[in-house]
C-alpha cells in the first residue's frame, strides 16, 4: 500500500479511477497517517422490528442506531492513524426529540481487494 494514496485505492484496484469524485473525496484517508475528513448530510434510518426489541442493548453497546426516522442530520468523521492501516468511521446522528447517538466502526484491509468492518461495542483493537 502506497502511503501517499487512499486506503481504498488498492482495494478497488483498477476500478478506483472509475469511481465518482465524491467517493475519492470522502475516502481520501491514507493508511498509517493522521488523515481526517468530516462530512455532513442527512440519512433515512430504519431498523428491523426485531432489532428494535433489543434497542436498549444496542444503545448501551454503541451498535447501529435502533431507530426509524427520515431526514436525520448526520456528521461522519473519517480518520486514520499512524500505527494502523484501518479506516475509522465515527458517525453522529442527531435524531429529533432524542439524545444524540454516536456509532463507530473500523474497516481493515484484508487481502488484496477486500475489507472487513468491525463494530465491536465501541471498543477496537
Amino acid at each position: 500500500m502506497n502511503k501517499s494514496e487512499s486506503i481504498f485505492k488498492d482495494i478497488f484496484a483498477n476500478n478506483w479511477q472509475q469511481l465518482p469524485t465524491v467517493f475519492h473525496k470522502h475516502y481520501a484517508n491514507r493508511a498509517n497517517t493522521n488523515d481526517a475528513t468530516v462530512v455532513e448530510g442527512v440519512l433515512d434510518v430504519s431498523t428491523n422490528g426485531l432489532i428494535r426489541l433489543f434497542a436498549p442493548f444496542f444503545r448501551l453497546l454503541g451498535g447501529i442506531p435502533p431507530e426509524n426516522e427520515k431526514n436525520v442530520p448526520v456528521t461522519v468523521c473519517f480518520s486514520s492513524e499512524v500505527d494502523s492501516p484501518a479506516f475509522h468511521f465515527d458517525r453522529t446522528f442527531y435524531f429529533k426529540d432524542k439524545k444524540t447517538y454516536r456509532f463507530s466502526s473500523r474497516m481493515y484491509p484484508v487481502g488484496a481487494t477486500e475489507v472487513v468492518e468491525l463494530m465491536k461495542w465501541g471498543v477496537y483493537p
